[in-house]
């Protein structure tokens, strides 16, 4: 069995297009949610909303949740919101540039390239989970720490950081130019 390309329906010049789109966007979401989220690093939290997402516990949530003041809290759900827009702009810019390079794998390295397409598709999944941590963060700065949702955040935010640190390497790569087309 061929692991489907999650992209096909779109030529190559769409893909091209819309990964440096999704990658601009990408780039300037992140340095909004750096700015947004400055404010959220305190000695509870010292990596800011990070800190919130990997939690783990009511009570350390709760820590987090205590050294933030109302506007801080405001800067947290704001940036929970944002990050909404974001987990559509990085998932898509990484996959499509993780298919991107598959396709120029294929002819010589066939092998290679199906991991590439594997990551495309991982980086999709990393989307969901982001939303699903963000919804436990919001649940939990509108209704206080639970051990639940901190958890449901924790487990989300380390499955999504771990397969975005996959797949970010090789999307990366389609930032360089296609030599196969020489």
């Amino acid at each position: 069995m061929t692991l489907r390309d999650p992209w096909q329906r779109l030529s190559t010049d769409a893909r091209r297009r819309t990964f440096f789109l999704g990658a601009a966007a990408a780039i300037g979401l992140t340095i909004a949610l750096g700015r947004i989220g400055a404010p959220l690093k305190t000695p509870a939290a010292p990596d800011g909303i990070i800190s919130f997402e990997l939690a783990g516990s009511r009570a350390r949530a709760g820590a987090i949740l205590a050294s933030w003041d109302v506007a801080t809290r405001d800067a947290a759900q704001l940036s929970l919101v944002v990050d909404y827009v974001y987990l559509i702009a990085y998932p898509l810019a990484i996959s499509l540039g993780c298919a991107l390079v598959a396709g120029r794998l294929r002819p010589r390295r066939p092998d290679l390239a199906t991991v590439a397409l594997a990551l495309s598709w991982a980086v999709l999944v990393a989307g969901v989970l982001d939303a699903i941590e963000n919804a436990a963060l919001l649940r939990q700065l509108a209704a206080g720490p639970g051990a639940i949702t901190s958890r449901l955040a924790q487990v989300a935010a380390l499955a999504k950081f771990a397969l975005v640190a996959a797949s970010l390497p090789c999307a990366l790569l389609a930032f360089l130019p296609d030599r196969t087309k020489t």
